[in-house]
């Protein structure tokens, strides 16, 4: 097949977001520069062997299992949706495995015979769509909250050439003042989104949710025990309180680790992260459960959230931010196509 989708994704109210206008997002934003050179690499490495049969047969169980597709109809419903054979499903999993955690080169000077079909594969395969739709209506929820903001000019100009001149876009070069049309909508709908985010927080709100989020947010540096058993962590609390043992001390009679750590106190789950924030420091608090074995803990330190902090208060705007395009979109989106 190898050509892109094209047409009409998603409505809202009266507008309606194609895929070509998440192609030009992507540039914007350099994701489609990143799946293009993603896709170009994980063909070569294929093609030189990287992939074993054991790694792709994982590849293939944890796609599924994400996507929630275990059954052979479901997962052929989602392929067929997407004109994605079975065989090319396949390669997409092997470039997958082939290019693992790598550092992905720029692009190419020229790319692979077989690259339109893996790029439109890839696409939907690793979740391009998904993630660009996903932004553009975010986009559109800030405009309809706050009005279009007329795009800056130059860079319009310059989305616009970058997109024309991209030749794995597929941009039709006849219809470029359509598109340029198109692009000063989704600049403006951007510029919506910038616009919200500096107004969404300001001091009483951030003093607002960060006293409502004290428990979450506050910090603790602990030193952590760690131990197989409950039983076992148990007795590490009975030899810090009754021998005076430190941590280090009881983990090597115990054959236990020691770790060092800051972390939020939300991480221990509410009704931990209370006693965290009320036992007095260098005391044990425990048994806590930490994934597959258990641990006692000991506050060494802890630091209520301050409202000033500016990664905090990012934090905060993003929260916000997602709360509200979530009520302004709730209900109202249609699907068109598929992601």
């Amino acid at each position: 097949m190898g050509s892109l989708p094209r047409g009409p994704l998603v409505k809202v109210g009266g507008h309606t977001v194609g895929y070509e206008d998440l192609v030009w997002a992507g540039i914007s934003d350099g994701s489609w520069d990143a799946l293009v050179r993603w896709c170009a690499e994980g063909i070569e490495r294929d093609r030189e062997g990287w992939s074993s049969d054991g790694d792709v047969r994982r590849a293939a169980e944890s796609f599924r299992r994400q996507r929630k597709l275990e059954a052979g109809e479901d997962l052929r419903a989602w392929l067929d949706a997407r004109s994605i054979t079975l065989s090319e499903w396949e390669s997409h999993l092997r470039r997958a495995v082939a290019l693992g955690e790598a550092t992905v080169p720029s692009r190419p000077s020229r790319l692979p015979a077989e690259f339109p079909d893996a790029l439109r594969v890839d696409s939907f395969c690793c979740q391009f769509w998904e993630r660009e739709a996903e932004q553009v209506l975010s986009w559109l929820a800030a405009a309809e909250l706050v009005g279009e903001v007329a795009p800056d000019v130059p860079e319009l100009d310059r989305l616009v050439e970058e997109a024309a001149q991209d030749a794995t876009a597929e941009i039709d070069a006849d219809g470029i003042d359509g598109h340029r049309l198109r692009t000063t909508t989704l600049l403006a709908w951007r510029g919506a989104y910038e616009t919200l985010k500096e107004q969404i927080v300001d001091d009483s709100t951030m003093a607002e949710t960060v006293a409502g989020r004290w428990l979450d947010w506050s910090t603790v540096s602990v030193e952590s025990c760690h131990v197989p058993t409950e039983s076992a962590a148990r007795e590490v609390i009975l030899c810090a309180t009754e021998d005076g043992l430190q941590p280090q001390e009881i983990a090597d009679r115990a054959r236990g680790a020691v770790e060092l750590r800051t972390v939020r106190a939300a991480e221990f789950g509410s009704g931990v992260a209370a006693r965290m924030l009320s036992a007095p420091l260098n005391t044990p608090v425990g048994p806590v459960r930490d994934d597959d074995q258990w641990s006692v803990v000991w506050i060494r330190h802890r630091e209520p959230p301050d409202p000033a902090d500016p990664a905090l208060r990012m934090e905060v705007q993003e929260e916000l931010l997602a709360a509200a395009v979530k009520r302004q979109l709730s209900g109202r989106e249609v699907w068109l196509g598929p992601i």
